[in-house]
């Protein structure tokens, strides 16, 4: 589904988004693969980091096992986290890093126009709806408070050839980010959109893995992918390379994995 106001694409019933028992089930299903679901520091998290002073009031929405915040509170005491997966907490607090199993819309009703900063680390692709989170989130800050948001580009990246990625779809992806969605998102809230940035190229390569994989109609993830399919692909890859080329070289697209924004509070 699309808002017709925004552009913003999600998925509907909006029961089909994951809960907090589907996450500890992922965490545990990377963690059997020698991987770790959440991740320790990012560009994201760098950029999120730059926009904070020192002693400022900090909250952190899906804060995880609490790395983010662990770097936060080496320059202010003031960091709060809110998470639903306990596994996630118990990690956190072993780090010194308290993290409340809340929802923003609770947490908000108690702690009215307290904070300068809320952050939220691919955080909104997980949500069926929109409104109420950032109505809360908008009052849980101060006047000219700051809210930082990160999410996966969907403009080109997956949208581009990854239509039927399986993580970028219910149970986990609930909706569909990209620059034009968060712009007319500001028009319908008190905040203004102050600077974007896009992060994590994936280069020549992937872009040419995903358009053969879209072609082959592979919709496999990579682990998974049969000989069958992974003979197609590389069959595809004398008129893949040349159409991916010609779009990086000539036609400058590039294939950013996210996009991080900022708004700025500007009502009470």
């Amino acid at each position: 589904m699309e808002c017709g106001d925004t552009g913003y694409r999600f998925y509907y019933p909006f029961t089909t988004a994951g809960g907090a028992e589907f996450y500890q089930e992922l965490e545990l299903a990377v963690a059997k693969r020698g991987g770790e679901y959440y991740r320790d520091w990012d560009e994201d998290h760098q950029f999120g980091f730059n926009q904070i002073r020192p002693g400022e009031n900090v909250l952190e929405i899906g804060s995880n096992t609490g790395n983010f915040l662990k770097r936060v509170a080496e320059i202010t005491d003031n960091v709060t986290g809110l998470d639903f997966n306990p596994s996630a907490i118990e990690k956190a607090a072993a780090k010194g890093i308290a993290v409340l199993n809340e929802s923003i819309e609770l947490h908000a009703d108690r702690h009215k126009g307290e904070y300068d900063v809320v952050c939220a680390f691919q955080v909104f692709e997980h949500l069926s709806q929109i409104g109420p989170m950032l109505t809360a989130i908008l009052k849980a800050l101060k006047r000219g408070g700051k809210v930082v948001l990160s999410v996966p580009n969907n403009e080109p990246f997956f949208q581009r050839f990854s239509k039927y990625e399986p993580l970028n779809m219910p149970p986990h992806h609930a909706g569909l980010w990209n620059l034009a969605a968060f712009e007319r998102l500001a028009e319908h809230f008190d905040m203004i959109l102050a600077e974007h940035q896009y992060y994590g190229t994936r280069g020549l390569l992937p872009d040419v893995y995903l358009r053969s994989k879209l072609i082959a109609d592979v919709r496999s993830l990579p682990m998974r992918h049969s000989v069958v399919d992974k003979i197609k692909m590389l069959a595809l890859a004398p008129i893949t390379l040349p159409l991916s080329s010609f779009d990086f070289l000539i036609r400058g697209i590039r294939n950013h994995a996210y996009i991080s924004v900022i708004f700025h509070k500007t009502s009470t």
